[in-house]
C-alpha cells in the first residue's frame, strides 16, 4: 500500500515539475533565421553508475554498461518540447518527451523527460523481474560544438512499470532502489539537421 502511494505521489510530482518548467518561452528567444523543425540523431554510451560499489539482494541484475541511439524531434521556434525515440543496443526501445528548460545558440538542459520504454529482451534495470516495459524519467546536457555537431550528456532511470508493486508487495523497495541507482549515465555526440 505504501509502495503504490510513493509511485503515485512520484506520479504527481513529476507533473508539476513538468507543467512548471515546461514553458515555450525559454532562454533567449532563437533569431529569426532558426529552423522551423529539427532533427538530431544522437549516438551514446554510458552505464549504471549509481551501481558503483553497491551490493542488493541476490546480486544486482541492472546494466553497468549500455549503448543508445536516438532520434529527437523539436520545433525550437514554437515550443520547448521535443520528441525522443531511442533504442538501448540491444534491449529495447524508448519514447520519451524532452523538455527544454533552458536554451539558447550554444546551449540546451532538460529536465524531467517522461516515457515509456518496452524491454524486447530484458530489461536495462532490475532484469530479474521480469516486465515488458518501465516508466523512464531522466534529464540531459546539449552543448554545440559546430553548426551541426553537439556534446550530449543525457541521464534515464528506468523504473519498473507500477503493477510489480501488487506482485512484490513491500519486496517491490530494492527493486525500486536498484532501479532509481542503476539510472543510465549516456556520453555522446549528435548531428542536427
Amino acid at each position: 500500500m505504501r509502495a503504490m502511494i510513493a509511485v503515485k505521489t512520484a506520479v504527481l510530482l513529476t507533473g508539476l515539475v513538468l507543467a512548471g518548467t515546461c514553458r515555450a518561452d525559454t532562454g533567449p528567444k532563437p533569431d529569426v533565421n532558426s529552423k522551423d523543425f529539427e532533427t538530431q540523431t544522437i549516438l551514446s554510451g554510458g552505464g549504471g553508475i549509481g551501481l558503483i560499489g553497491q551490493s542488493f539482494p541476490q546480486g544486482g541484475t541492472t546494466m553497468p554498461i549500455s549503448v543508445r541511439l536516438a532520434q529527437r524531434l523539436r520545433f525550437p521556434r514554437h515550443t520547448s518540447l521535443g520528441l525522443e525515440l531511442s533504442f538501448v543496443v540491444p534491449i529495447g526501445l524508448g519514447v520519451n518527451v524532452t523538455c527544454d528548460v533552458y536554451r539558447n545558440d550554444r546551449v540546451r538542459i532538460h529536465l524531467v523527460d517522461p516515457g515509456i520504454h518496452w524491454n524486447m529482451v530484458e530489461p536495462v534495470s532490475v532484469s530479474r523481474v521480469k516486465r515488458s516495459w518501465d516508466l523512464t524519467l531522466g534529464a540531459g546536457l546539449d552543448v554545440r560544438l559546430t553548426d551541426q555537431l553537439w556534446l550530449t550528456v543525457d541521464w534515464r532511470t528506468f523504473l519498473p512499470d507500477p503493477t510489480i508493486i501488487n506482485k512484490y508487495g513491500d519486496w517491490a523497495r530494492p527493486i525500486y532502489k536498484e532501479a532509481a541507482l542503476g539510472g543510465q549515465l549516456w556520453l555522446g555526440i549528435s548531428r542536427s539537421w
